[in-house]
């Protein structure tokens, strides 16, 4: 099974294009299904390019990557300068007797304030009413700084603290979905050169052990070995040809 699994992850979780892998000549094979199809031996460094590019984790930790660094914006974007524009029209008729009083308010109203890492507010607000075509500008400068609750560095950029620290932790986690990947891919690759190499082997042993079926019937031909002494090899060749088609299969 952990065989199987290793083939499954080189060659199917990753599948290859022509333009994915580099065509090895010593392992180019047409298929007996379509002579026009190649099959393209993976070298280690491809095949993890490829679990990194198609990986689902991995996908899904870039995307939450992006999340993550927008939360830390925010966080830092509470000790920026904050601006604001309120506008308003406003028509007032007012009737006493027979005197009829109209007015017309037009205001625009530019705001900026700001919060410091002490926890201080400043603000600043110009009010340009015009009434009845009349300018009457003002402005408004205001400071805060809380004394008790909130008061203090470590209270007032608490938050920007805890981003910063999740950030931290983000770029860990994506790192080690990345390592975890790398570490599945070099564990199947390693799988599957262990068991090339098996059935390479296998075959050695098969060729040897019938080459020695072959000696062992000349001597028995020419009366020097017993017939009862070639059963053993005849043996380990059948259980031979058994672990080699077993090895195939996996």
């Amino acid at each position: 099974m952990r065989k199987k699994l290793a083939l499954l992850l080189v060659y199917l979780l990753f599948p290859v294009t022509k333009t994915d892998a580099i065509i090895n000549n010593q392992h180019v094979k047409k298929s007996k299904y379509d002579r026009h199809t190649v099959y393209k031996r993976l070298s280690l460094h491809e095949a993890i390019l490829l679990a990194l590019r198609y990986n689902p984790d991995v996908k899904n930790a870039e995307i939450q990557r992006v999340a993550d660094k927008f939360a830390l914006k925010l966080a830092k974007n509470n000790f920026e300068f904050q601006y604001a524009l309120t506008a308003s029209l406003a028509q007032t008729d007012n009737q006493i007797a027979a005197q009829q009083n109209s007015s017309l308010t037009t205001t625009l109203t530019p705001t900026v304030h700001r919060t410091g890492v002490l926890g201080t507010t400043y603000s600043m607000s110009l009010n340009n009413p015009i009434i009845n075509g009349i300018y009457h500008p003002g402005i408004d400068l205001k400071l805060t700084q809380p004394l008790m609750r909130g008061f203090g560095k470590k209270v007032a950029t608490a938050s920007l603290y805890s981003a910063t620290q999740s950030e931290k932790i983000n770029q860990l986690n994506l790192r080690s979905a990345l390592i975890q990947a790398v570490v599945a891919v070099i564990t199947a690759y390693r799988q599957f050169v262990i068991d090339q190499n098996n059935i390479v082997i296998d075959k050695l042993s098969l060729k040897d052990y019938a080459q020695t079926i072959k000696l062992n019937n000349a001597l028995i031909k020419a009366g020097r070995q017993a017939p009862t002494e070639v059963i053993q090899t005849k043996a380990e060749y059948t259980q031979m040809q058994f672990t080699l088609k077993n090895d195939k299969n996996i």
